[in-house]
């Protein structure tokens, strides 16, 4: 066997030890976490109960948007909700940031039940 070869062969056995090293551990991990299930119908219920009680639109938190908390300037979506959600609290009204349950990563502020 050349140098070449035993090199080609001792790389080959560390790719599958990687393999079998990365299958062990996701397996591992599914068998920790259980599957959750989507559930349509209480999602949907969730939804409408959050939409009738939203003050702005559904927006993706991590987008940029110009803002009048920084002088027109850019400013992330989630810390716009934030900033909004403190001048509300000043002003008396409770609200909260929600996440909209049939879209991950979209939020609106809600009126607090």
């Amino acid at each position: 066997m050349t140098v070449r070869e035993e090199m080609a062969a001792r790389a080959e056995k560390r790719k599958a030890a990687s393999r079998k090293a990365k299958q062990t551990a996701m397996a591992a991990a599914r068998a920790l976490k259980p599957e959750q299930t989507f559930d349509e119908a209480a999602a949907q219920a969730e939804f409408a109960d959050l939409d009738s009680r939203a003050l702005t639109v559904w927006m993706i938190g991590c987008r940029k948007a110009p803002s009048g908390h920084v002088g027109g300037a850019m400013m992330l979506n989630s810390d716009w909700l934030k900033a909004e959600q403190a001048s509300l609290a000043l002003s008396g009204i409770n609200v909260e940031i929600a996440e909209n349950p049939l879209k991950k990563g979209e939020f609106a502020l809600v009126r607090s039940v």
